[in-house]
């Protein structure tokens, strides 16, 4: 009788600990996936804001340059306008990978999962 009531007591405590570990992980992934969510917003906000100002900005300095040189050098100014196009095209589409790359979501949550993982093995 000593020996079921010794077994169901350290089940209990086993089952405690589960459960306070299982809930400090949860809360640590709800916290991660809140600021993760938060840089997602401000990611994409600053990303249309910088599109479309930057689109009317070229659009009127374009135009301007071609009123401009129209009469003396006007395709030069039109091939010199395409390839700064194309060149900050690239620039920006490399420094938003970078951007994407530099981003580890859940991080702290996986790395306390392996080492529960870790650590229940190890007692195996």
């Amino acid at each position: 009788m000593d020996e079921s009531r010794g077994i169901s007591a350290s089940l209990r405590r086993l089952a405690t600990r589960s459960l306070g570990v299982l809930t400090n992980r949860l809360e640590l992934f709800l916290l991660e996936l809140r600021e993760e969510q938060g840089r997602i917003l401000s990611l994409l906000l600053l990303a249309v804001a910088i599109g479309v100002l930057s689109l009317l900005t070229l659009i009127l300095i374009s135009f301007a340059l071609v009123v401009l040189f129209w009469n003396t050098a006007r395709m030069p100014v039109l091939l010199g306008m395409i390839g700064f196009y194309i060149l900050a095209a690239g620039l920006a589409a490399w420094r938003m990978n970078r951007l994407l790359k530099s981003g580890n979501a859940f991080s702290a949550t996986i790395e306390e999962l392996k080492k529960d993982r870790e650590w229940l093995e190890k007692e195996s």
